[in-house]
């Protein structure tokens, strides 16, 4: 498990996307972590196919970053596109995944953290009949990153399908490490160790608590062995439709299903998610709010900040939503007023299942409007003052913001003057930094204006330490300022020139 921060990094990415046949949100976040290590990705083509990714990434963020940015999204596209068949495709998927994890074998980024991922991905096209309403798609996972379809109806959301996780003691998944030469720690003897915790996992090596993904490179060193039986495989499951058929029987042979319906809904997300939600837990909130006709984006945040604040996930939480046969088009930059939702407790069938004390502080709860709770009124006029400071301190980049199109919406960027742990702050600068990072894109007005008052800072500190460092070391004055040299002589008198 990664290192737990004194607090939690509350700032959530929103980013919406869309195609002719689709329209969909992401929302990360980087919690309870001391590194955010997740990613993802979104791809239309075309010629009509959409591919979306989840990762998350362990032991560093090499590997699901690289492998999100565009070398297994591009090969996805082009299975999608050349596929003639179901079964082409899968061979395709497979090729994918297995052709990105080579690549990452030779990149030093990987070398040097020694990181992995998991990774769930989707794709969806509109199938090849006269009614225009059936779509085609597959889902593939490596790990226990998860895939979910559902379908809304009058009650309940139906499930139609959802990934298996791959976890060191799944049977099939215990007998390939096994027979690979490995070994999965005993679990029941780990919870009687620990006085019968039901959070000790199985792990692999005793090690690594997923037996599939990218990368973990540590555990693919048999060069007779095929990638799908080392003892981490990169091979992902594969539940896909049938091609050309919309028929609602499903052959579990071979994972092959029913085509998806204009509505029906797709959910790629972390176990940051399902740590603390099932399945049908987390196809209820959103298909409540779906109800109440809230805009993706927002159910996405919510359900993340939920997970933190209600239901005390300690992980980097993603969670992706797409809506099948929906245009798109201008999704990207639809802007759309908040409304008021209610906590995700309240929702039907909802509850926090964690109930052990895990010894650490709880988040402190915000409404669902998005504004903070200040019990104190002088962290509160600091707060407002630092933001009013920010936006008057424009850049070039600040003028055409409402035109943007490509612009991200960062939830929470008021919480980074409340927290007093420097260590906790650097990582909220940090999660800023990855996400500009994404040249695709643009962060709004309010953190890009954070990031240059913090980079402004840091220059003054820097500037300060080296002036420290010459009086004491040749008794001479730096003022970045006035651009001047002053020499102290022995007897207290100087000279000045300029540089």
């Amino acid at each position: 498990m990664g290192q737990i921060s004194s607090a939690p990094v509350e700032l959530i990415r929103v980013q919406r996307s869309g195609g002719k046949k689709w329209r969909g949100a992401v929302a990360e976040m980087q919690g309870w972590r001391a590194d955010h290590e997740d990613a993802h990705f979104f791809r239309d083509s075309e010629n009509g196919f959409a591919t979306f990714g989840v990762l998350d990434g362990h032991g560093g963020c090499e590997v699901a970053r690289l492998a999100a940015h565009d070398r297994l999204p591009e090969a996805l596209l082009d299975a999608g596109k050349t596929a003639k068949n179901g079964h082409e495709l899968e061979k395709k998927i497979e090729a994918a995944f297995i052709q990105t994890d080579a690549w990452l074998r030779e990149r030093p980024e990987v070398t040097r953290d020694q990181s992995g991922s998991t990774c769930v991905v989707a794709g969806i096209r509109q199938a090849d009949d006269t009614d225009q309403t059936n779509y085609e798609w597959y889902i593939a996972n490596a790990g226990d990153s998860r895939g979910i379809i559902f379908r809304k109806n009058n009650t309940r959301p139906q499930l139609i399908i959802y990934s298996e996780d791959h976890k060191p003691d799944r049977q099939d998944e215990h007998a390939r490490i096994a027979a690979a030469g490995g070994f999965v720690s005993d679990v029941d003897a780990a919870r009687r160790l620990g006085g019968g915790l039901a959070t000790v996992v199985a792990r692999l090596d005793g090690n690594l608590a997923v037996s599939r993904g990218l990368g973990d490179f540590a555990y693919k060193r048999d060069d007779h062995r095929q990638p799908s039986e080392q003892k981490v495989s990169c091979v992902p499951e594969i539940y896909r439709s049938n091609y050309h058929s919309t028929t609602m029987k499903k052959d579990d042979s071979d994972h092959s299903y029913h085509t998806l319906k204009t509505g029906d809904i797709l959910i790629l997300a972390c176990d940051g998610i399902f740590d603390v939600m099932s399945n049908e837990q987390l196809a209820c909130a959103i298909a409540t709010y779906l109800a109440q006709d809230v805009d993706l984006g927002d159910i996405a945040s919510t359900i993340v900040s939920a997970c933190l604040r209600e239901l005390n996930s300690k992980d980097n939480m993603t969670l992706m939503i797409i809506q099948v046969g929906i245009d798109g088009t201008d999704y990207a930059y639809h802007k759309q007023p908040k409304k008021l939702l209610p906590p995700l407790l309240t929702l039907p069938g909802m509850k926090n299942e964690q109930e052990e004390d895990d010894g650490l502080p709880r988040a402190i709860p915000l409404p669902y409007n998005g504004s903070p709770v200040q019990d104190d009124e002088e962290d509160s006029a600091v707060t407002a003052n630092n933001a009013k400071m920010d936006l008057d301190d424009e850049d070039e980049d600040d003028i055409d913001d409402e035109n943007d199109q490509t612009i991200d919406e960062i939830v929470g960027i008021h919480q980074y003057d409340l927290q007093t742990d420097d260590s906790v702050k650097r990582s909220y600068i940090s999660f800023l930094e990855y996400c500009q990072a994404d040249k695709s894109r643009k962060l709004p007005r309010e953190a890009r204006s954070l990031l240059r008052r913090v980079a402004k800072e840091e220059a003054r500190k820097h500037s300060a330490a080296r002036e420290a460092i010459a009086r004491k070391r040749f008794g001479v004055d730096i003022s970045l300022e006035d651009e001047k040299i002053h020499t102290t002589s022995d007897d207290g008198s100087g000279t000045s020139s300029r540089r």
